[in-house]
């Protein structure tokens, strides 16, 4: 690679960033300066099957995808984001936390007094 990739918050990405909490917010900077930066194709998925062949295809052709919108989670975020091979920018559309999933019991009818008050 000989020229590095920059990265560009969207505006809207810029906000969604500030609103993180704080080790969520250290944890998705630490993936834009490292692995994001150094193989963006890599770091995350391409979204829709056309798009996934497509960015297989770069590292193997060298075509590049023009407008493949990737995806990036992580256990408590995701970022949406355009690689723009032609200008060396990564532009990052979407942060978002992912809040804990609470897992449900898998038969509602057993039901025991203790278990109601954490549904």
């Amino acid at each position: 690679m000989s020229e590095k990739f920059r990265i560009v918050l969207a505006p809207s990405a810029q906000k969604d960033l500030e609103r993180l909490p704080e080790l969520v917010a250290v944890d998705v900077r630490r993936f834009l300066d490292g692995a994001l930066l150094r193989d963006p194709y890599k770091a995350g998925r391409p979204l829709g099957e056309q798009t996934a062949k497509t960015a297989r295809n770069h590292g193997e052709q060298g075509a590049t995808p023009s407008s493949t919108m990737f995806e990036a989670t992580e256990h408590h975020w995701r970022i949406l984001y355009r690689v723009d091979a032609n200008t060396r920018t990564i532009r990052v559309m979407v942060v978002g936390h992912r809040p804990r999933v609470v897992r449900r019991l898998a038969e509602p009818g057993s039901r025991l007094p203790f278990v109601d008050r954490f549904r």
